[in-house]
Formats: structure tokens, C-alpha cells, sequence
């Protein structure tokens, strides 16, 4: 078990079941993914109890970092943990924040549990700076069976979902299988709108 782990299971009662072997893997297979720069602003969107977060600030580079999500008991996890990680409290439909603001954007097993999954994907997309990364996680929708879930899609169906939704924007992305197809991430990257 690792120190962060170790912090996350004598402070929080019933966190040790959530960050089984399998779980942390997962985190640590999308953080490891992505390139991280000095000064980037780095938002978790639906961050729940902030692990991705802490995770990311235990790193070398200097990222400036913060997290959102409707559930106000993540939002005392995140500030008791990850003090000077900057929380909002709100909707993923409608974020306090500027336009283009972030460099990378995390939204990891989020899309699937929401009724507007249209607007989110948007406003993702709003708030991410030209150039900027969006990392996106769903399960795979052959192989998710859970109840919480609303949205069940395919490497095949969410490309056209994204493709539909940001129809007018200029984009580029990958997809890959993590956690033995299990799930599938999405790295979308904003172009300039000038080309």
C-alpha cells in the first residue's frame, strides 16, 4: 500500500474497498497517460473524493490544481486532503469557470451516470484552453452491468457521440482500452479555432 493510500484509508471509513488493486491501477494507467507541465491548470471534473488529485500533486511537476463535483461530502474530502487544490461545488452542466481556462481536464467514470451527457461533454469543452487535453474515461458498454449507470456506450458509439456533440468544434482524439477493456479513455486535445 502505497503513503497516499495509506493517508485515504485512515482518514476516510469505507475508502479501502473503493481503492481495491484493480481501482488504483485504473488511476494510475490515466494519470501515467498524460504529460503534465509546470504552471498547467489541471481540473478533475466529477472529482468525488479527490485521489486522482492527490495523486497528481505528489508528482514532480507543479501543476495548479483543482476539482469540482454536486456532492458537498467531496467537497470536505478534497479541501481536508488536498488543501491547495482549488473546489468548486457544482454541476458539470454549469461550471464556474472562464472560457479556455484549463490545460488538461480530467472526467474519469463521470459521463455515465448523467441525464445530459450533450451539455457536459460542451462545457468540458468550454472551459478547455485551445491546445488542451481532455482525458475522458466510460466503461465499456458490452461489458458494464451496473445499475448507477444511465449511458452505456461503446468505443464505436462514443465516437460518434463526441463527433455529434462538438460537431463545430476542431478536435483530435485517440481512444484505447484500460483495465483489460473494462473501460475505454478518450484523449481529446482542442485545436485553435485559426488555423
Amino acid at each position: 500500500m502505497t503513503l497516499l493510500q495509506r493517508y485515504y484509508v485512515e482518514n476516510w471509513p469505507g475508502i479501502k474497498e473503493y481503492l481495491s488493486r484493480e481501482r488504483v491501477k485504473f488511476f494510475n494507467d490515466i494519470e501515467n497517460d498524460v504529460d503534465y507541465h509546470d504552471q498547467d491548470r489541471v481540473l478533475d471534473a466529477g472529482c468525488g473524493h479527490g485521489y486522482l488529485l492527490a495523486s497528481i500533486n505528489q508528482r514532480e511537476v507543479k501543476t495548479v490544481l483543482y476539482g469540482c463535483d454536486i456532492s458537498k461530502n467531496s467537497e470536505e474530502q478534497v479541501r481536508k486532503f488536498i488543501p491547495s487544490a482549488k473546489f468548486s461545488l457544482c454541476s458539470l452542466y454549469d461550471m464556474p469557470y472562464e472560457d479556455d481556462f484549463f490545460d488538461l481536464v480530467f472526467c474519469t467514470e463521470v459521463i455515465e451516470h448523467l441525464s445530459s451527457p450533450c451539455e457536459a461533454i460542451s462545457e468540458l469543452f468550454r472551459v478547455l484552453a485551445p491546445k488542451g487535453r481532455l482525458i475522458v474515461t466510460i466503461p465499456e458498454g458490452r461489458q458494464d452491468t451496473s445499475k448507477e449507470h444511465i449511458n452505456f456506450w461503446t468505443k464505436e458509439s462514443f465516437t460518434m457521440f463526441l463527433r455529434t456533440v462538438l460537431v463545430f468544434k476542431m478536435f483530435t482524439f485517440t481512444a484505447r482500452a484500460l483495465n483489460n477493456d473494462k473501460n475505454i479513455l478518450y484523449k481529446i486535445i482542442k485545436e485553435s479555432e485559426a488555423r
